[in-house]
């Protein structure tokens, strides 16, 4: 908070303009202002007059936190994922897991939203919790490239290492009480090898790609196998 130390009296505004923009939670938000107001946009400043569909602005609003930040960033290299609503064209972040994680879903429920409701899904063992902010307008094409998830470098660094232990809660499994391996079976093998580059060169953990061939209850795919040694640098890394 700040003292007002002046002001200009322009007389009485007859004329208003309502612009309409995404709303933090999803729905509409609306501005109120003259013609001739001052609105920041991403290609400088403009008069709300001079304003077109499609532009972006300036408005105030509250950030997602680190925390949220990563645990957003890690289930999304997961199980989770944003959808983006074609009638707010806020995103919609979702992720589902069984009645064993409820829990789980409940502590980054709580992290993320903590008035969001957990529902059970019909004929199946397995809950949904979802929420919308408009903080995930910057998520959306992060993660997504015509509708489908991939994983890149810019992904990557912007984890730390919260996030790294909500994508292993999230997909990740300690195979015979032995080895961590991450469960990237949606990742193509190059986006694969880019995680390996990253885990080497940021962490110093050694990895490496697999492939495990379609199965009754699994489509196969490529997923990150860390060793022995590798696996007690990654626990301790997220511990």
């Amino acid at each position: 908070w700040k003292p007002v130390i002046n002001f200009i009296k322009n007389g009485q505004g007859r004329e208003w303009l309502k612009i309409r923009v995404p709303g933090q939670y999803g729905g509409r938000r609306i501005v109120l202002v003259t013609p001739n107001h001052k609105i920041y946009t991403d290609k400088g400043i403009k008069e709300a007059k001079d304003l077109k569909i499609n532009d972006n602005i300036l408005v105030p609003g509250i950030k997602l936190s680190n925390e949220q930040l990563q645990v957003i960033l890690g289930s999304s290299l997961g199980d989770a994922h944003i959808e983006l609503s074609k009638e707010t064209m806020v995103p919609q972040y979702s992720v589902v897991h069984s009645g064993k994680q409820l829990n789980y879903l409940k502590f980054m429920r709580d992290i993320l939203n903590p008035k969001a409701e957990i529902r059970a899904r019909k004929q199946s063992n397995s809950y949904r919790f979802r929420f919308s902010h408009v903080s995930l307008i910057n998520f959306y094409p992060l993660f997504y490239n015509s509708k489908k998830k991939y994983i890149n470098e810019n992904i990557l660094n912007l984890l730390d290492k919260k996030g790294i232990a909500i994508w292993y809660m999230d997909d990740g499994y300690f195979s015979n009480k032995k080895f961590v391996e991450l469960c990237t079976h949606c990742f193509t093998k190059k986006e694969n090898e880019v995680i390996v580059k990253y885990l080497k060169d940021k962490w110093e953990i050694n990895a490496k790609v697999y492939y495990s061939k379609p199965k009754k209850k699994s489509t196969g795919g490529y997923f990150i196998h860390l060793n022995r040694l590798s696996s007690m640098r990654f626990l301790t890394l997220i511990n």
